[in-house]
C-alpha cells in the first residue's frame, strides 16, 4: 500500500510540475513579449514521462516494507489513495519543482533559447530524481534500501547525460553539451530541495517522540 501511495505521489507531483511549467511559461511569455520562450519542447516532456518519471516510478513500487510497519495503527480500509495530504504533498512539491526550472530557464535565456531550455530540460531532470527519494522519507526507508531505484536513477541520469552530449539525440532533444559551470546551477537547487527535506521529516520526527 505505501509503495502505490508513493508510486502515485510521485508521478502526479512531477506531472503537476510539467503541466504549472509550461502553464506559467505562458503566461509569462505573454506578459513580457518573450514569443516561443518554453523552458520544455513537446519531444522533451515524452523523454520526461516515459524515462525520467517511468523508471524510477516503477522501481518504487519494489520499495521493502518500512520498519515500523507493525507499529502503526490500523489503517481505514475506506482510506482513499488520493488523500487530502497526498494532494497538498502533490501541489507543494509540483511548486518546488516548478520554480527552480523556470528559474534557472529564464537567467539563462539571454545565452540562447536551445541553451535555456537545455538548463531547464536538464533541471528538471535531476529535481525529479531527487523526489524520487525524498517521496520515499516519511516511510524512513534509508537511500541504498531500494537497488532497483538506485539503477532507475543511474539509468535515467545516464540517458540524460546521451541526450545532452550525442549529437544525434542533440539534434532530436533540441538541446547543446553543458559545462561544469552550467552543471553546478543544475544540482544547486535539487542538493536543496532534498536537503530541505530531509530536515522537515527530521524534525518532524523528533516533534512526535517529544510528544
Amino acid at each position: 500500500y505505501d509503495n502505490i501511495k508513493n508510486f502515485v505521489q510521485y508521478l502526479l507531483s512531477a506531472n503537476t510540475a510539467e503541466v504549472l511549467i509550461i502553464f506559467l511559461a505562458i503566461l509569462l511569455s505573454a506578459q513580457f513579449g518573450l514569443e516561443h520562450a518554453i523552458p520544455l519542447t513537446a519531444l522533451q516532456i515524452l523523454w520526461l514521462n516515459l524515462v525520467t518519471d517511468g523508471l524510477p516510478a516503477l522501481a518504487l513500487g519494489t520499495d521493502p516494507a518500512s520498519k515500523d510497519i507493525m507499529q502503526r495503527k490500523p489503517r481505514d480500509p475506506k482510506e482513499k489513495i488520493l488523500s487530502k495530504d497526498m494532494l497538498t504533498s502533490m501541489i507543494v512539491f509540483g511548486v518546488l519543482l516548478t520554480l527552480p526550472t523556470l528559474f534557472i530557464f529564464y537567467i539563462t535565456l539571454p545565452e540562447g533559447l536551445i541553451k535555456a531550455q537545455t538548463m531547464a530540460f536538464t533541471t528538471l531532470v535531476i529535481l525529479e530524481l531527487f523526489r524520487s527519494q525524498t517521496v520515499r522519507m516519511k516511510q524512513k526507508l534509508g537511500f541504498f534500501s531500494n537497488r532497483n531505484l538506485i539503477y532507475a536513477i543511474l539509468s535515467s541520469f545516464a540517458l540524460q547525460l546521451l541526450v545532452i552530449y550525442l549529437p544525434p539525440l542533440q539534434l532530436a532533444f533540441d538541446t547543446t553539451p553543458l559545462d561544469l559551470y552550467d552543471w553546478g546551477k543544475v544540482i544547486t537547487f535539487p542538493i536543496l530541495l532534498f536537503v530541505g527535506v530531509y530536515i522537515y521529516h527530521k524534525i518532524r520526527k523528533e516533534n512526535k517522540e517529544n510528544i
